[in-house]
């Protein structure tokens, strides 16, 4: 049996492809980015203050509610 040739998700050091616009284009294309900036990016994301909108604000909360 050949050995398998397939990328190994698990690879740390993987590239990552993600749907961006460059300056110039007019719809998402795949570009690559490295795997250090996406978890930096998502290491700042997650600990960015963030105001989430409150259960008491959305409209579709009460829907089900009888008037």
């Amino acid at each position: 049996m050949p050995p398998d040739k397939r990328l190994d998700w698990r690879d740390p050091d993987m590239p990552v492809l993600r749907p961006a616009m460059a300056p110039g284009d007019k719809e998402y294309k795949p570009y690559e980015f490295k795997s250090s900036w996406i978890q930096e990016y998502h290491k700042n994301a997650m600990n960015s203050p963030r105001q989430e909108p409150m259960w008491k604000d959305d409209p579709s909360y009460w829907w089900a509610k009888k008037k």
